[in-house]
């Protein structure tokens, strides 16, 4: 009795943890948020999540930094993509109005912006040099709960 108590329990926690987040947790190095729906409107404040995104085929709504973008990376930007400013100083009130569902970034360039940009969207910042390195932070970042063999 005692058990199915317990999985009643918990399956009522799980179900109130999914309806107070339906659009899923991200955790981030900075912690965990809490997205209300399925993000549509990305916005990158650093080229390395440009990037990822652009290979996964999702098209953010802004970035930061696009004009030196093509000189570093070897990846053409699709139209349309709003450019921000600076990495280390992007343009809030533009950020603001373009109404982002989530913003990613770094905690190095944007870690002291954190406050400002939670009350904006939904932000994760992710550590730019990872102690674990690369590809494991990508695996971390991308699978999460997927264990390294």
């Amino acid at each position: 009795m005692q058990k199915s108590l317990w999985l009643v329990g918990w399956v009522v926690a799980l179900a109130l943890a999914q309806a107070a987040c339906p659009g899923g947790r991200v955790a981030h190095d900075l912690g965990e948020v809490c997205l209300p729906a399925p993000p549509k409107r990305v916005v990158t404040l650093d080229w390395r999540p440009l990037e990822d995104l652009l290979l996964l085929g999702v098209r953010p709504v802004a970035g930061a930094d696009l004009e030196d973008f093509p000189r570093w990376v070897r990846l053409s930007l699709p139209p349309g993509i709003q450019n921000l400013g600076s990495r280390t100083a992007p343009n809030l009130e533009l950020l603001a109005a373009l109404k982002p569902d989530l913003i990613l970034g770094y905690t190095g360039f944007q870690g002291r912006l954190y406050p400002e940009l939670s009350r904006i969207a939904p932000t994760a910042l992710y550590d730019y040099l990872p102690p674990e390195g690369q590809l494991a932070a990508m695996e971390r970042h991308f699978l999460p709960g997927r264990r390294r063999p």
